[in-house]
């Protein structure tokens, strides 16, 4: 793999990858659409397929309303208030609460950040194929060296694929969209009273 992204590198980065102005308008049509919104959803599974090892998925759901979200898997809740985050592990019966930081756009694991790839500075675009659209990194030294949104007719993201030069691949399958659903109170925040039998440990500075 690393010997391919070799050959391949003084091709891909020896050129000036503009983004593509039928990528640019696809992509603004998505952003109108969820702008317009209160909150959108997602029920997604990721499949991380790393190279000389079985792949595996994890389920999950993500809501958010500007700053805010809500992320649920298996054996971890993320919730942010915009001010504050609180990590449910459900495993080992913790919570940790930190203040917020707003994920590196470098850490592309992050589902939240797969969603946003079309936000990326680090990245041009092109019109990959009718409703599809690559993403090639600006600089050789970035450690992903492509990935790939694909729409439906409906402007919905359906898809996201991504390469890392590590030989490991990403693959964000987009199971259902929900938008503007109404939101139980206190939905953005974590009672810790909710989790009696949980440990608590407050991490944040003020």
């Amino acid at each position: 793999m690393l010997y391919i992204i070799c050959l391949l590198s003084p091709l891909v980065y020896g050129q000036e990858i503009e983004n593509d102005p039928q990528a640019k308008a696809l992509l603004e049509q998505v952003e109108r659409k969820i702008q317009a919104l209160e909150n959108v959803g997602y029920a997604y599974n990721l499949t991380i397929d790393p190279p000389e090892e079985e792949h595996y998925s994890v389920k999950g759901t993500f809501c958010q309303a500007g700053p805010q979200y809500h992320l649920d898997l298996e054996n971890f809740t993320f919730i942010c208030d915009g001010s504050s985050q609180w990590v449910v592990d459900k495993v080992g019966q913790e919570i940790q609460i930190h203040d917020y930081e707003e994920p590196s756009p470098d850490d592309l694991t992050d589902p939240q950040n797969l969603l946003k790839i079309h936000q990326n500075d680090n990245f041009r675009y092109r019109l990959y194929e009718p409703g599809s659209i690559e993403f090639i990194p600006k600089s050789r030294d970035f450690e992903y060296f492509r990935a790939v949104m694909k729409m439906n007719n409906s402007a919905e993201i359906k898809e996201v694929q991504l390469w890392s030069k590590d030989g490991t691949h990403y693959h964000l399958d987009i199971l259902e969209h929900t938008y503007d659903k109404a939101l139980p109170e206190g939905f953005f925040k974590l009672k810790p009273s909710d989790y009696p039998s949980f440990h608590v440990e407050d991490l944040r500075i003020d």
